[in-house]
């Protein structure tokens, strides 16, 4: 596991990268927590690119355990940046219902909020509260 695992050559990441999205979906703490922190240091160095699922894995994950929502966060952080990802308005409106839950973990919340402001969101015109 981790970043060093993943192919340099573009055709075979590719391949590599469906096989995270599916760890992500199938796999527990800490394996998963794992998959997603790799995730994170190959879109801090832009050795990604989108593969079919993988935003929705790690989605899925912000409501695991701490440790688990922390990494995925942290890998959506790092998604978002020109040329990656950027989130639609449904996904948006599920960083503000993850801010809004009083059990969501603190340092993951901190990840999200970096989302939301580099995106400018701002739901109906109501300005967010942290």
């Amino acid at each position: 596991m981790g970043e060093s695992t993943a192919p340099e050559e573009t055709e075979k990441l590719d391949s590599w990268l469906v096989e995270q999205v599916l760890l992500l979906q199938e796999s527990v703490d800490p394996d998963a927590t794992c998959t997603a922190l790799t995730i994170m240091m190959l879109a801090f160095h832009r050795r990604i690119k989108l593969v079919n699922g993988l935003v929705d894995a790690l989605f899925a994950k912000l409501v695991g355990s701490a440790q688990m929502s922390f990494a995925a966060a942290w890998a959506l952080a790092w998604l978002n940046r020109p040329g990656i990802w950027r989130p639609n308005t449904s996904e948006m409106e599920s960083f503000v219902a993850f801010l809004n839950n009083q059990d969501s973990n603190p340092l993951a919340v901190r990840f999200v909020t970096w989302i939301i402001a580099k995106e400018q969101y701002q739901p109906a015109g109501k300005p967010l509260v942290f």
